[in-house]
């Protein structure tokens, strides 16, 4: 038998009703069953040209979900990893070995600790306010779609840093913006008529999303069936604000 996947199971939207409504019951079981066993073991079945188009729509979605999946994992392991590794830690103090001196320890002022971190050759401190002006100049420079930013307040400042120490670059917040100028959905054309903003775009999840291309506008297609097909894309359909489960 062929070697089991490490992914326990599949989705299918009300949307595919569509596909499925145009094969026999026996077809449909077929189908099914051949889904279970591409998504478990990956193997690609042999089916009637009816059934096999619509395993094609089908086994395309499980693909993109195990894809999506995939990267979920990698990136809570990176993050976890992030969030463990005390060389990237500058706000905490090792702890004392000797636990019971409290009274002659001095509280240490996190304010000034003075690690810097390097960005593009330069050595810069955790909250650079020439650095996160030249975020916000940015910014405003390319986004003319989007609301200005006219004031750099400290939330802000301290974001936009949190970026930066994390290892965010200038040229990475530049084609964040570039992206979000040019993505349709962010600039309004949503079901909810929503825009994003500056204070939206420097939060650590969306940049990430922005630079992954989450928000690039897709090419329009054509299915077999007739105009535009349905998507199955968890992202596209999160984007459309409907309710999708976490995987």
């Amino acid at each position: 038998m062929a070697e089991k996947k490490c992914f326990n199971f599949i989705m299918l939207f009300f949307d595919c009703r569509q596909h499925l409504e145009l094969l026999t019951d026996e077809q449909r079981g077929k189908l099914l069953l051949a889904l279970f066993d591409y998504a478990e073991y990956g193997i690609a079945p042999e089916l009637d040209p009816a059934s096999q188009m619509a395993f094609s729509f089908l086994s395309a979605q499980i693909d993109r979900d195990r894809k999506a999946y995939d990267k979920k994992c990698q990136q809570g392991k990176e993050n976890i990893s992030k969030r463990w590794n005390t060389n990237n830690t500058d706000v905490y103090d090792c702890i004392s070995d000797d636990t019971n001196d409290t009274k002659t320890k001095k509280k240490t002022n996190t304010k000034n600790k003075t690690k810097t971190n390097t960005i593009q050759g330069g050595n810069i401190s955790p909250c650079s306010p020439s650095l996160a002006n030249q975020v916000m100049e940015l910014y405003n420079q390319i986004c003319v779609s989007y609301p200005r930013c006219t004031k750099l307040s400290d939330s802000r400042k301290r974001a936009v840093n949190a970026r930066l120490n994390s290892g965010v670059t200038l040229d990475d917040f530049k084609k964040a913006f570039e992206k979000a100028q040019s993505s349709d959905f962010l600039r309004g054309k949503n079901a909810r008529d929503w825009t994003a903003n500056f204070d939206w775009m420097i939060k650590d999840a969306n940049i990430a999303k922005i630079l992954d291309g989450n928000y690039d506008n897709k090419p329009e297609d054509t299915g077999t069936f007739g105009g535009t097909p349905p998507s199955y894309d968890l992202e596209e359909l999160a984007k459309r604000g409907m309710y999708v489960p976490e995987i």
